[in-house]
C-alpha cells in the first residue's frame, strides 16, 4: 500500500502542474486557430504530420527509457541504465540528422512548391523534437515528476507567448518559428540539468543492440500518444475526400481529444515507471494489478468530469470566440464521447508492457487500425463529413479499450 500512496502523491502533483500546462496549451491552440483562420490552421496541422512521423523513425527508444531505467534501478543495475541512455541518445541524434537531410533533399527536388519553407520549418522542428522527447522521457524514467511538470509548463507557457507575438506579424511563419525557438530554449535548460547528474556520451551502437530495444520502443511510442495515428489518418482522409478547410473545422475535435488525453497520459506517465520498478524488484502481479485498477477508476472519474464540462462550455466558447469554426462543434461534441473509452487505453497498455505482453499489444493496435480503415472506407459509401468521422472514432476507441482491458483481465485470471 505504501507504493500506491507514493504513486498517487506523484500523480496528484504532476496532474496539478499539468493542469496549468493544459490551460496554456488550450490558450495557444485557441490563439493559433483565431489568428491563422481555418485554411492556414489546416495547412499547418497537416504539415505537423512530418515531425509526428519522424517520432516513429527513432523506433520509440526515448520512450523505452521509462521502462528500462526504473526496471534496472529496481534490479540495482544502475550501470546498465546509464549505458542504455547514452546508446539511445546517440541513436536518436543519428536518426534526427538523417530525417532532416531527407526533408531538405525533398525541398531541393521540388523547389518550385510554394510551401517549401514550411517543410523546412517542420523538418527543423522534427529534429529538435527528438531531443525534447529524450530529456522529458529521462525526467519520467528517473521519477522526477515535479521537475518534468515544470519543464512541460515552461514549454507550454513560452510557446503560448511566442505564438501570439510571432503569428500576428508573420502568420504561418510565426507558427513554426514559435515552435522552433521554444524547443531550443527547453533543450538548453534540460541539457544543463542533465549534465549536473550525468554525462552525455556519444557512443557506438550496433544493429544487434537496437534490435533488442526497438520492439519495446515501438510499443512505448504507441502508448505515449495513442490517438495520433488515428487522428492523422482521419486528417489525411478528410483532405483527400473533402478539403483542407474541413481539416480546419476538424481541429476542434483534435483539440478535444488532445486536451482530454492529457488526463490518462499524465497518470500513466507517472504509473509506468513505478510499475516497472515494481516488476524489476519482483513484486507480485496482484499488487501491480491493484495499482492498475485504482488508476483506471481515477482516470475514468477525472475524464468523465472533464467531458461534462466540455459539453457545457464548447458551444458558447466557440460561438463567442471562434465563430469561424462553428461548423466543427457537432463533431467536437461526438469526440467528447470518444474520449471516455479512450481514457481507459493508456494504463492497460502500461500493464501489458511491464508484463512482457508487447506482441499482444501490437496485435490489438493493428486490429484497431484496420478497423478504422474499414470504417473510413464504409463512410465513402454512405456520407463523408467530419461528424461521421468523429463517430467512427467513438467506435474505434471503444474497441481499442475493450480489447486491451479484456487482455488485462485474462492476465489477472491466469495469475490467480
Amino acid at each position: 500500500m505504501k507504493i500506491h500512496k507514493k504513486v498517487f502523491k506523484d500523480t496528484n502533483r504532476y496532474l496539478m502542474i499539468t493542469l496549468f500546462s493544459n490551460i496554456a496549451n488550450f490558450a495557444r491552440n485557441f490563439a493559433v486557430a483565431r489568428l491563422l483562420g481555418p485554411y492556414l490552421t489546416g495547412l499547418c496541422m497537416n504539415l505537423l504530420i512530418i515531425p509526428q512521423t519522424v517520432v516513429y523513425l527513432n523506433l520509440g527508444l526515448p520512450d523505452a527509457l521509462t521502462f528500462i531505467v526504473p526496471y534496472n534501478r529496481g534490479k540495482s543495475n544502475d550501470e546498465y541504465a546509464v549505458s542504455v541512455k547514452n546508446k539511445i541518445f546517440s541513436f536518436i541524434t543519428f536518426i534526427a540528422l538523417i530525417a532532416f537531410a531527407v526533408v531538405l533533399l525533398f525541398v531541393l527536388i521540388f523547389h518550385h512548391l510554394r510551401i517549401n519553407i514550411y517543410f523546412i520549418y517542420a523538418a527543423l522542428f522534427a529534429f529538435l523534437g527528438q531531443f525534447i522527447r529524450f530529456f522529458t522521457a529521462n525526467f519520467a524514467a528517473e521519477r522526477n515528476f515535479v521537475k518534468l511538470g515544470w519543464v512541460e509548463f515552461s514549454y507550454a507557457a513560452l510557446l503560448l507567448v511566442l505564438s501570439i507575438l510571432l503569428i500576428i506579424p508573420f502568420k504561418a511563419h510565426g507558427f513554426w518559428l514559435a515552435l522552433i525557438i521554444t524547443n531550443i530554449a527547453i533543450i538548453i535548460y534540460s541539457l544543463l540539468d542533465y549534465l549536473k547528474h550525468s554525462k552525455i556520451s556519444f557512443v557506438s551502437f550496433n544493429l544487434k543492440e537496437i534490435n533488442s530495444l526497438y520492439p519495446l520502443g515501438i510499443v512505448m511510442t504507441l502508448s505515449a500518444a495513442i490517438y495520433i495515428p488515428f487522428i492523422n489518418l482521419s486528417k489525411l482522409f478528410i483532405t483527400a475526400t473533402i478539403d483542407v478547410q474541413s481539416v480546419g473545422y476538424f481541429v476542434l475535435s483534435i483539440f478535444i481529444i488532445s486536451i482530454i488525453s492529457i488526463i490518462p497520459k499524465t497518470i500513466s506517465r507517472v504509473v509506468m515507471p513505478h510499475m516497472s520498478a515494481m516488476r524489476g524488484s519482483e513484486e507480485n502481479f496482484g499488487t501491480i494489478y491493484g495499482l492498475f485498477f485504482k488508476t483506471q477508476l481515477y482516470t475514468l472519474g477525472l475524464a468523465f468530469f472533464t467531458v461534462l464540462l466540455g459539453f457545457i462550455f464548447i458551444g458558447p466558447v466557440v460561438r463567442n470566440f471562434l465563430p469561424k469554426y462553428i461548423a466543427g462543434i457537432p463533431a467536437a461534441r461526438i469526440m467528447l464521447i470518444a474520449a471516455l473509452p479512450y481514457c481507459l487505453i493508456d494504463n492497460a497498455n502500461n500493464l501489458l508492457i511491464v508484463t512482457h505482453n508487447k506482441k499482444n499489444l501490437l496485435r490489438i493496435f493493428v486490429v484497431v487500425l484496420i478497423a478504422q480503415l474499414a470504417a473510413l472506407v464504409l463512410l465513402m459509401f454512405y456520407k463523408v463529413n467530419i461528424l461521421n468521422i468523429s463517430l467512427s472514432l467513438v467506435i474505434v476507441f471503444t474497441l481499442y479499450a475493450f480489447l486491451l482491458n479484456y487482455q488485462v483481465f485474462r492476465l489477472k485470471k491466469s495469475a490467480l
